[in-house]
């Protein structure tokens, strides 16, 4: 089906992230510089993934999942092949950081995927791809086997980028629903008929299918180029109970990591 296409692919993205980040563990013993910031080294990407989130995860409203998520991996990619060029520590510090930013703006694909989902199925493949972010971990390990350059241990750490974003680009489409909530109702039509005729479905596509998630658009198009006024939604009262204890979840995570 093509929902597994496209969990493959977002659990790609979040493969190219665990290698990414994985590599700072390995990196103050490989790299040649002397006085080197380490603790600053080791924030680098994770600050980037801070700015990376409130500056860029907001456009993924305004001008789609699909772009966001290719500017994203290309930056990921881009940012991790310079890393293996730099020429002393404040460029490479510098490319860390970029790739953090990109990084922060990965909640795209989630969306993307989130949406082409059916709900039943949406919880179980969405945990599927955090087996990648595993595997992805892994990766670091094994190119360390391979060479103990940083140069090029830090390019092998950035290959997966190169597959994650080619898979992306061939295979992904922008979201259907949220093309729906930008009145762009023959988009999202066409990429119905598309998903349609690759499941091998024969016969005339019901246009009656978009229906249901046409009823869902109620608000107003431009509500979404303000986006970040919306943040104020996740401590109303009956999103409260499940915003803070992922607020807590997640701060463990990262406080744990």
């Amino acid at each position: 089906p093509y929902t597994t296409i496209c969990t493959v692919s977002v659990g790609l993205l979040s493969l190219s992230d665990s290698s990414e980040v994985l590599l700072l563990s390995f990196l103050p013993e490989l790299l040649p510089w002397d006085n080197m910031n380490i603790p600053l080294l080791m924030s680098s990407t994770f600050i980037g993934e801070l700015i990376g989130s409130v500056l860029l995860t907001p456009l993924a409203d305004i001008y789609g999942r699909r772009p966001v998520s290719l500017f994203s991996s290309f930056t990921i990619l881009c940012a991790g092949i310079l890393s293996s060029l730099s020429p002393n520590f404040p460029i490479f510090l510098l490319t860390r950081l970029v790739v953090g930013i990109g990084i922060g703006a990965l909640s795209g694909p989630y969306d993307l995927l989130a949406e082409l989902l059916p709900p039943k199925a949406r919880g179980k493949k969405l945990l599927e791809v955090q087996y990648y972010w595993t595997l992805g971990s892994l990766l670091p390990i094994l190119f360390l086997t391979l060479t103990k350059n940083w140069r090029g241990f830090t390019f092998l750490c950035s290959l997966p980028s190169f597959i994650t974003f080619t898979t992306f680009l061939v295979y992904s489409c922008e979201s259907p629903e949220w093309l729906l909530t930008q009145r762009r109702n023959e988009e999202a039509r066409t990429i119905l008929k598309w998903i349609y005729k690759w499941h091998g479905y024969k016969g005339n596509f019901e246009d009656t299918l978009l229906k249901p998630s046409v009823s869902l658009v109620s608000h107003d198009s431009k509500s979404d180029t303000k986006c970040l006024s919306n943040v104020h939604r996740l401590f109303e009262r009956d999103v409260l109970p499940v915003t803070v204890p992922l607020f807590m979840v997640w701060f463990c995570f990262g406080f744990g990591y």
